[in-house]
């Protein structure tokens, strides 16, 4: 029998790397964030771009709730009258040294949508001032904006936008609109005027400006190409290489964070246009080449950078053919692993943590496109170095994430040797992430943890006759469908609906007992059949569909041979109907097809030997012209 299990356990994606469902997008956003406040840098600038204003006052009480073991984060509700931030952020600290905060995030932006255009532009002049105050204020900023604030604020704040280290955009619905902005006694600045490229750059990289001048397209209004300027004037004055590299690193986020949705679209919708993000690499790469002929140079944004570097091919290669994948994974492992030689667990465990995790990760992509045991084993070792020093409190979902992805790669593993062992791991790990995710705090990811560990325990019960182990994963995949619905989550509904099938079909199989068999056959093919009802409207499935076809055509045919007359030819037509799906769909798989039309064959062969002349009259007429002669010859 063909088992259509789904290709392998569920697994989470690379910490800040996310699936094109907007909750995912999410989740990979605030993760990047949270990291970046981690690492306890001063004096940042941070966009947080979201149009719903509900989310945004969640998400910023979870991220002062989750860091406040690592950093001290405040928050202010910016109050619009009088309308004056920097004094209100200078209110909100506390007075000396004693308890500062390293960061502040302003809140309540979204109500000047609601406001005058004076106030909105009296709003901008503002923003405008607070770069020259940064020092003074030794804090960094998150300012929680609406959408088209974004557009606004490039272009008429350009001093503040400059300043910005990052934007984090999450989706949401829009809760209004900037009022439009007139003209008033203190205009506008217009926005910055596009600056041709000279014809010779003095300073900078020729491979680099071709780059840019590739991609300046794929900017809405903004010029990258412009900012390269200040750059090559920085290298004239002799500047340090620190200021130099913080030049490349700004420009890197501006390509990381700041090309339009439409191009994001491309990677999974989480990541830049691919010509974008080689870009930012490269500009990444310059940064850091810099930051080493620093002697003083910010020791925590050098990893941070080597960190995106890594993420960055991470996600470049999720679309790419097997050869550059595999180069670009590689890269990406480069990164990472550059990153983890100049960390200490010790006094940075979570940042630790969270590499050995990408790392982990992407071992098992290589996994994936070498097909060989290390790369699953040096998954494995990844996956436990991030376990060994994560703080299990202090990040939950991370220690849970990390947990699954190691069940899922000792699972890959099993598949090359010492299978029980490996399996048993992999149920260890799965149960382990469920601690963290249960009904009531996540029901689709303890659905898809129950999920996996059905998936365990099935791959288990195949080492031996095992019936225990058959049962396990029964009950695993039972309780992940009271949640993994055809409404709620169809593709995941499918996939476990169809593995409960093979569970059920196997069950059926080690069983002496006839009345036991009838009844494990009959639920596998309930399993089945709700499989292909939902697989009906989907695009894609992370299982054979056709295999299950022929699955359930088996099932058909086997449950004929233990029922009475009547219902073994209704079984007998049922089974002759699914193998005719499965032939079409494997016509151009020699052996696949050859297994199918045996398949049809013996079935007509039972409905002549149940059902006589008749029996065989019926299942013939259910045959198209095409294949009447084939079976014939084989009858």
């Amino acid at each position: 029998m063909s088992v259509p299990i789904a290709s392998t356990p569920t697994q989470l994606a690379v910490s800040g790397v996310a699936t094109p469902e907007s909750s995912h997008w999410n989740r990979h956003v605030y993760q990047r964030l949270k990291l970046a406040f981690a690492l306890g840098l001063r004096r940042q600038v941070f966009l947080a771009v979201c149009d719903d204003t509900a989310r945004s006052s969640l998400l910023a009480a979870q991220l002062q709730s989750e860091l406040r073991q690592r950093t001290y984060l405040l928050s202010l509700q910016l109050d619009l009258n009088p309308l004056d931030p920097l004094a209100q952020i200078r209110r909100a600290l506390p007075n000396g040294n004693e308890n500062r905060p390293v960061g502040l995030q302003i809140l309540g932006i979204s109500a000047l949508t609601r406001q005058s255009a004076n106030a909105q532009w009296s709003f901008l002049k503002h923003l405008r001032d607070i770069p020259a105050h940064l020092c003074e204020l030794d804090i960094s900023l998150i300012f929680w904006i609406p959408r088209p604030w974004l557009h606004v604020i490039q272009h008429s704040a350009p001093e503040f936008w400059q300043h910005c280290t990052g934007v984090f955009e999450f989706h949401g619905e829009p809760n209004g609109q900037i009022s439009e902005i007139q003209p008033t006694s203190s205009p506008p600045r217009k926005p910055p005027k596009r600056i041709p490229p000279p014809p010779v750059w003095k300073h900078i990289d020729a491979a680099l400006v071709r780059s840019i001048l590739a991609t300046r397209n794929e900017f809405d209004s903004l010029d990258p190409v412009s900012l390269l300027l200040p750059i090559d004037r920085l290298h004239t004055s002799k500047a340090t290489p620190s200021q130099i590299a913080d030049r490349y690193h700004h420009l890197g986020n501006l390509y990381r964070d700041s090309a339009p949705h439409r191009y994001r679209e491309r990677l999974h919708g989480d990541s830049p246009s691919p010509s974008c993000a080689r870009v930012a690499i490269q500009l990444y790469r310059r940064a850091v080449q810099l930051w080493q002929l620093a002697p003083n140079a910010d020791s925590a944004r050098h990893l941070a950078t080597l960190n995106d570097i890594g993420t960055l091919y991470w996600m470049l290669s999720r679309a790419q053919p097997p050869e550059v994948k595999q180069r670009d994974l590689e890269a990406s492992l480069e990164a990472y692993q550059d990153a983890l030689s100049q960390l200490d667990p010790q006094t940075q465990p979570q940042i630790w943590a969270t590499i050995q995790h990408n790392v982990g990760s992407v071992y098992a992509d290589l996994g994936r496109v070498r097909q060989r045991p290390q790369e699953w084993q040096q998954s494995i070792e990844a996956f436990e170095a991030a376990l060994y020093v994560h703080p299990q409190d202090a990040d939950p979902q991370q220690y849970a994430a990390i947990q699954n992805n190691l069940g899922t790669a000792y699972w890959s593993l099993a598949q090359y040797g010492d299978a029980a062992t490996h399996l048993n791991c992999a149920i260890a790990a799965y149960a382990a992430a469920l601690n963290y995710y249960t009904p009531d705090r996540d029901e689709l990811n303890y659905a898809m943890l129950q999920n996996n560990i059905g998936t365990a325990y099935w791959a288990l019960s195949q080492q031996a006759d095992a019936p225990e182990c058959l049962h396990l994963a029964v009950v695993a995949y039972r309780e992940a469908l009271r949640y993994r619905t055809a409404d709620r989550v169809p593709t995941g509904c499918a996939a476990t609906q169809n593995n409960l099938g093979t569970a059920y079909w196997h069950l059926a199989q080690q069983t002496a007992d006839l009345k036991e068999a009838q009844a494990y056959l009959e639920r596998s093919i309930e399993a089945y059949d709700a499989a292909i009802e939902v697989s009906q409207s989907l695009q894609s499935l992370t299982f054979d569909l056709v295999a299950t076809y022929n699955n359930v055509g088996l099932a058909h045919y086997h449950l004929a041979l233990k029922v009475e007359r009547s219902s073994a030819l209704f079984h007998l037509n049922a089974a002759l109907h699914h193998h005719l799906q499965a032939y079409e769909g494997w016509k151009k798989q020699i052996d696949r097809a050859k297994a199918a039309l045996d398949s049809i064959v013996r079935t007509i062969r039972s409905a002549y030997e149940i059902g006589g002349i008749e029996g065989q009259s019926k299942a013939f007429s259910l045959l198209p012209p095409s294949l009447l002669s084939d079976v014939m010859q084989k009858l």
